[in-house]
């Protein structure tokens, strides 16, 4: 049996509590790693939605009018106002609607209607898309990255070992 002067030591106290190694980490992992954030089985039609907050942001991940998952931040990009304060739901009419000024995106998050807005030469809706945040759904699972350049390659993607994985049927775990 073990004692307390036998046991080894654990982290530091302090990384449990530092905003300073806490901001450490959101940088080294979380805004650079694919995460896990949920199963493509919850998004069965396109407007199908579930947010994912990763450290300080708020991810809105969809299923498109094209049937392939995309994500983006959830930020309007007019002025900043959360899109989605529900955890999960469905875009109705497949267009994602700002609360604030009614700015409208398609499911792919382009800008196609601007509601009270003056119309000016200078004005072009390519330049003001919702972020998009990489998003890649491997065996059921979806999986984000915040990187605006991902390094890591994916897991499954060709030279990685998933050898022990290929006897589970993931895609069809619940």
């Amino acid at each position: 049996m073990r004692t307390l002067t036998e046991a080894k030591p654990g982290l530091p106290g302090n990384w449990y509590y530092d905003p300073d190694h806490y901001d450490r980490e959101i940088a080294a992992i979380w805004q650079r790693d694919w995460i896990c954030v949920g199963r493509a089985e919850t998004l069965k039609r396109a407007g199908d939605y579930f947010v994912a907050d990763i450290g300080t942001q708020s991810v809105v991940v969809t299923r498109s009018d094209e049937d392939t998952l995309v994500a983006f931040h959830n930020t309007c990009r007019h002025r900043g106002s959360v899109l989605c304060r529900n955890d999960a739901g469905h875009f109705r009419n497949g267009r994602v609607i700002c609360p604030y000024h009614t700015w409208t995106y398609s499911l792919q998050g382009e800008l196609v209607a601007t509601p009270g807005r003056f119309e000016t030469e200078d004005f072009r809706f390519s330049d003001y898309s919702l972020y998009a945040v990489h998003v890649q759904l491997w065996r059921g699972f979806v999986f984000i990255n915040l990187a605006d350049n991902p390094a890591e390659v994916f897991p499954g993607s060709p030279g990685q070992d998933t050898e022990l994985l290929r006897n589970w049927p993931l895609e069809h775990m619940r």
